[in-house]
């Protein structure tokens, strides 16, 4: 799984990427179920997910319990819910996989660069702007969709 993402930073940032092999090794491949809850509205969000394959929804709860999908999360994509991640507060989103999915994740604490963990400079270019994180995992804001 991570000779997935592998491939797809080296088509974004080219074969000579310093640190890449340090990065890849943060990361672990994590297998989920048809509907299995990643992240639960009022939990904190600890991970940044790559999809290998697979599909995620990230939605919300109103007030009186509707649901309502703000996104869908397909493979070569970045899901994460941004502020909880960076805060460490509750994260008002939830994540499910709508399928059996291979996710790759970071955990923050990882992705800190006062840890330099990742290293100073190193750019992971994605593709979903809906995903942004402030530890060095920065992702482009030019939308493919």
């Amino acid at each position: 799984m991570i000779e997935i993402l592998r491939q797809y930073l080296m088509n974004r940032l080219g074969t000579d990427v310093d640190n890449l092999e340090i990065v890849l090794d943060s990361f672990k491949p994590i297998e989920v179920k048809r509907n299995e809850i990643i992240l639960r509205q009022g939990d904190v969000c600890r991970n940044v997910y790559f999809v290998a394959s697979g599909c995620l929804q990230v939605y919300v709860y109103d007030a009186e319990m509707n649901e309502t999908t703000r996104d869908l999360v397909i493979e070569n994509n970045w899901c994460s819910e941004l502020i909880s991640f960076g805060s460490g507060k509750p994260a008002s989103e939830n994540i499910r996989a709508l399928e059996a999915s291979q996710l790759i994740a970071i955990e923050g604490h990882l992705a800190n660069p006062e840890k330099d963990i990742i290293g100073p400079g190193f750019d992971l270019v994605g593709n979903n702007d809906t995903l942004r994180t402030n530890c060095q995992l920065w992702y482009s804001s030019t939308p493919n969709r």
